[in-house]
């Protein structure tokens, strides 16, 4: 009995040594093992990691991208926003110079209806007077003689008191060429225009009449207006050219793109045609070049200016002109 549980002892304890062993003899095989297949698992985990890095890589780029983007944008915004407040201020500014010249020029216009309706009562009354009395002249009431030349006396006093209310002050004080071309240097200041004035001879444009010289500067004045306004020109070129014996006054400017048909709408036609039949003009536009428009108005040089506007001009019609320009687009 004693002898069997020896042995059984003895079978048990190699049982366990052996399973010790072998247990041992695996472990190192599983060592040698993933010591065998670490290389390979680094190895292969190696493109993962690099497109991780790549893809933060182009996240960051594009991020950045973006802001800068943004960033610029909001730039050229408030850019746009400085300029646009800057075009509303010289908008307004310039509303106000037009709104200035404007009244300016209806109240030089009243001033020449008072001045006129004034010499209709009191000149034409006492020439009317005057043409009676010398009608009944005869041998025997020669002695009116001095009466009527007192009458006389009198009306051309009052005529010479009447005749500087007509003319703008400044034509008197000025030759006209460089009163014309200080007016427009002071609007192209103004308005931060390009204004430039060319006469030829110069001379001879400033012996023309003051009445004349007159109409000449309201029309410069209301085309030059209405460019700036409607037109949105940034280079306007002003010329009085005295050629054979006739006025030549052109303007032309930079500001024929899309509000010229603005333009053709909204400038007044009848002011400006009925200065134009009144000096016994032509007028034409000419818009063959690109982005460019040339208004052409010849005057003769002997013009007389109609008070009654019933002067007859042949080849004259700014509406037709403007219609047959405004076909073009």
């Amino acid at each position: 009995m004693v002898l069997c549980f020896k042995r059984l002892h003895l079978l048990l304890f190699s049982f366990l040594s052996f399973s010790a062993q072998a247990h041992i003899e695996n472990s190192k095989k599983l060592l040698v093992y993933k010591n065998a297949i670490l290389p390979f698992q680094n190895a292969s985990n190696k493109p993962y990691i690099l497109i991780a890095i790549i893809a933060i890589f182009i996240l960051t780029v594009g991020f950045l991208l973006q802001n800068y983007k943004y960033l610029k944008t909001k730039n050229l915004l408030d850019e746009h926003q400085a300029e646009l407040s800057s075009q509303e201020l010289s908008t307004i500014l310039l509303e106000q110079e037009l709104m200035l010249l404007k009244a300016f020029i209806i109240d030089e216009e009243k001033e020449r209806v008072r001045v006129s309706q004034e010499m209709i009562n009191t000149i034409g009354s006492k020439l009317a007077s005057i043409k009676l009395q010398i009608n009944h002249l005869n041998n025997s009431n020669l002695k009116n003689i001095s009466t009527i030349n007192v009458r006389l006396e009198e009306t051309y006093q009052q005529f010479k008191n009447l005749s500087p209310n007509l003319i703008p002050k400044k034509f008197s004080q000025h030759r006209f060429c460089e009163f014309l071309e200080s007016y427009l240097n002071n609007i192209g200041e103004a308005c931060q225009l390009k204004i430039s004035f060319l006469t030829y001879p110069k001379k001879e444009v400033n012996e023309i009449s003051e009445q004349l010289q007159c109409e000449v500067f309201k029309i410069i004045q209301e085309l030059v207006t209405s460019t700036i306004k409607y037109a949105k020109a940034s280079e306007i070129e002003v010329q009085l050219n005295f050629i054979d014996g006739n006025l030549n006054v052109t303007v032309e400017d930079n500001g024929f793109g899309s509000d010229s048909k603005n333009y053709m709408e909204i400038i007044s036609f009848a002011k400006l045609e009925t200065r134009i039949k009144n000096l016994n003009a032509s007028f034409s536009i000419d818009s063959k070049l690109e982005n460019r428009r040339l208004i052409n108005i010849e005057i003769p040089s002997l013009a007389e200016i109609n008070e009654t506007g019933s002067a007859k001009v042949q080849g004259i019609n700014i509406r037709n002109q403007l219609n047959i320009l405004k076909s073009k687009f």
